[in-house]
């Protein structure tokens, strides 16, 4: 009774495209995606290159806006102001929202000022 409905041609995937970790941050940079000053980009990787390079982007843009720990100014958290990636089940207590708000106020400082949050 469905078959109407059902697809004649199957659809097939489109190839898997891999991108070297390298290329990727050149063409994040020529977006203006970039890190705040030198960083070894594996201190900020949180899976094997090879990961990266299959799944492009994704993963990479993942790490370079996440909060680090291991990045040696505790006053610098992330290794780059132009993107943020956080998990918002992170929300769960008081000030929460206000630390999300400081952390959009510095990416968007100068060219907005937020101030008195």
């Amino acid at each position: 009774m469905f078959s109407f409905f059902k697809s004649k041609y199957k659809l097939s995937k489109p190839p898997q495209v891999r991108i070297s970790i390298e290329e990727q941050l050149a063409n994040l940079g020529k977006l203006g995606i970039t890190f705040k000053r030198k960083i070894d980009i594996r201190d900020i990787l949180d899976f094997k290159i090879s990961d990266y390079e299959e799944r492009p982007y994704i993963h990479l843009l993942m790490s370079m806006g996440r909060e680090r720990d291991c990045i040696e100014s505790s006053s610098d958290l992330y290794p780059t102001n132009d993107i943020w990636c956080f998990d918002r089940e992170c929300i769960e207590d008081h000030g929460d929202y206000v630390q999300g708000l400081k952390r959009i106020a510095v990416m968007v400082d100068p060219t907005i000022s937020v101030t008195d949050i």
